[in-house]
């Protein structure tokens, strides 16, 4: 990875002694906000990578660089030379000087990229780039039929409307050999039901499609939008996977969710699926009820992420609805459920859902996110205790339950009771943020269960506001680290505890600084009013000079 300082004399070097590699196939440059690169520079990589015949595949990262025309002219003219090209990944992400004329250059290169098979072009944030622009990229893609993957990024592009996206899919029509799209276009909030159409016009006749995700957070979509998506799925005969992120899109309800119904029902070989609701209020149990009743088909299904934080609208019937499914997908292995802010959930919900967890024998990794779910209390984490032992093969545990007033100590007991069976975990996450009724109680019991998680890779706590844990709960989270021998991440927020002092800091760096085996360590301690700046830099300061390799972060 390249940083700044680097500058023109640096990719001089560098392309000496790439100069030497004729044999060189693959190529990886992250030059991200180096801002003393100039087109002078690039135009040394331009003659550089045309002198590698063999090249096959280019990763090229210029975010949040000053690059101009004539250096994109430069950059891109290099991808002329080597007639090997499969895979190109650039990344030009938040390049205030990259503009609809830029584009155009990229048309006229990659039209002649005739081996190409795999892209991958980031214009994120690129906020001079319109529909013209987009127009032009699509236009490049008349002449690549060989392409199999398409990954295009145009994270907030607000300019951006339904003529680009049509302009852009337009370019679709001769690409035969597609099986991967993944077009991102959130917060493109110019987006309709029409531009979906005609995307889906463009692509329905590839029936080899095996991998389909759309990103549209926060367009106009509505239902009649995502009934169109369903009905292009439903012609693919080979789809193993779909991803699609409908966050704050306030106009779907019941009608758009059930439409995946369909689709579920008629791939029934479906590996992988992502759904993201996030925000629509508008749905509800029925449309849960439905998508459910599909999801229960999905007999084959490895991996499944449902988000629907804040649709409030949702409750235990829902969610129940979600845990019938989930007793039909032997196979699955990583789950991910996200009901956060979803007030009209209780405990009869979430009693269901573990009971449903506990059947799931391959499961692997486990995220659930319930916070601000207020009418929780310590019941759930205490069947999701019975749930988790039955689990033997997870080796990934996130589990949200931040600002839930209701629990105590007592759930927090139960939960690493449950947690410090699984012989197999390497990653554990828990936020607690806001449970401000969880004491050093609890942090003790949950540090006397984990110091024999012998195989813990990564721990992630969360105590944010937790205003009863003082020093001593500190102190056994530090005799807890002591076993935990091949740990390489840590990560704690105990900001906004008052009880915490100095004292409790010294006990933690003086344990961290014998773990060896640590690579990344991130300490919050802001707003801890009885510990001192002068304690926070010594700690920083030791743990940097005795673990020099480390990634430190305190605050």
């Amino acid at each position: 990875m390249y940083r700044d300082p680097i500058n023109d004399a640096d990719i001089h070097g560098l392309c000496r002694a790439l100069k030497a590699s004729k044999s060189l196939q693959k190529i990886n440059f992250e030059f991200g906000k180096c801002t003393r690169v100039t087109d002078k520079g690039l135009k040394k990589l331009k003659n550089c990578l045309k002198s590698l015949p063999l090249l096959g595949r280019v990763r090229l990262d210029f975010s949040s660089s000053d690059i101009i025309n004539g250096g994109w002219q430069n950059l891109l003219g290099a991808l002329e030379g080597p007639k090997m090209i499969h895979t190109i990944s650039l990344n030009i992400a938040d390049c205030p000087q990259t503009t609809d004329c830029s584009l155009c250059l990229f048309r006229r290169v990659f039209k002649r990229l005739c081996a190409l098979k795999c892209m991958s072009l980031n214009l994120c944030w690129c906020r001079s780039v319109s529909d013209y622009g987009i127009s032009k990229v699509g236009q490049a893609f008349h002449r690549l039929t060989r392409l199999t993957d398409v990954y295009f990024d145009l994270f907030g592009h607000k300019k951006i409307n339904d003529l680009g996206l049509i302009s852009f899919s337009n370019g679709f029509r001769r690409l035969i050999n597609l099986k991967s799209i993944w077009m991102t276009f959130f917060g493109c909030n110019k987006i309709t039901d029409y531009g979906i159409q005609k995307l889906c016009e463009r692509v329905k006749p590839f029936e080899q499609i095996r991998h389909f995700k759309m990103n549209f957070f926060g367009s106009s979509i509505t239902d009649e939008g995502i009934r169109i998506l369903n009905e292009t799925l439903q012609g693919f005969k080979e789809l193993e996977c779909i991803h699609f992120n409908f966050g704050g899109c306030e106009k779907i309800t019941e009608k758009g969710l059930a439409c995946f119904k369909g689709t579920f029902e008629k791939h029934t070989l479906l590996k992988k699926v992502k759904l993201n609701f996030v925000h629509c209020n508008q749905i509800a149990d029925e449309g849960l009820k439905q998508l459910s009743q599909g999801l229960e088909r999905l007999e084959h299904l490895e991996k499944l992420r449902l988000k629907f934080l804040a649709c409030d609208k949702i409750s235990d019937d829902g969610l129940e609805s979600v845990s019938q499914a989930l007793r039909k997908l032997d196979f699955l292995q990583n789950l991910s459920l996200s009901f956060g802010q979803c007030s009209k959930i209780t405990n009869r919900g979430l009693n269901n859902l573990n009971e449903a967890l506990s059947e799931l024998e391959f499961l692997q990794a486990i995220t659930l996110n319930f916070g601000e779910c207020n009418n929780l209390t310590d019941e759930p984490l205490e069947s999701l205790h019975e749930s988790i032992k039955e689990l033997s093969l997870l080796e990934y545990v996130n589990l949200n339950f931040s600002e839930c007033m209701n629990l105590t100590d007592t759930g927090l007991v139960s939960l690493s009771e449950g947690l410090k069976s699984l012989n197999c975990i390497k990653n554990i996450h828990l936020n607690f943020a806001e449970c401000e009724a969880i004491t050093d109680e609890g942090i003790q019991s949950l540090s006397e269960d984990f110091k024999d998680l012998l195989n813990l890779q990564s721990l992630v706590l969360n105590f944010y506001q937790c205003s009863d844990i003082t020093d001593e709960g500190l102190y056994s989270l530090s005799v807890c680290l002591k076993g935990l021998k091949v740990l390489q991440e840590i990560c704690l927020n105990f900001s906004g505890n008052t009880q915490i002092t100095d004292s409790g800091l010294n006990k933690i760096g003086q344990r961290l600084k014998r773990l060896t085996s640590l690579q990344s360590i991130k300490l919050n301690f802001e707003e801890c009013e009885q510990t001192s700046d002068k304690a926070l830099e010594k700690l920083t300061a030791d743990l940097l000079k005795k673990l020099p390799k480390v990634k430190v972060a305190i605050g």
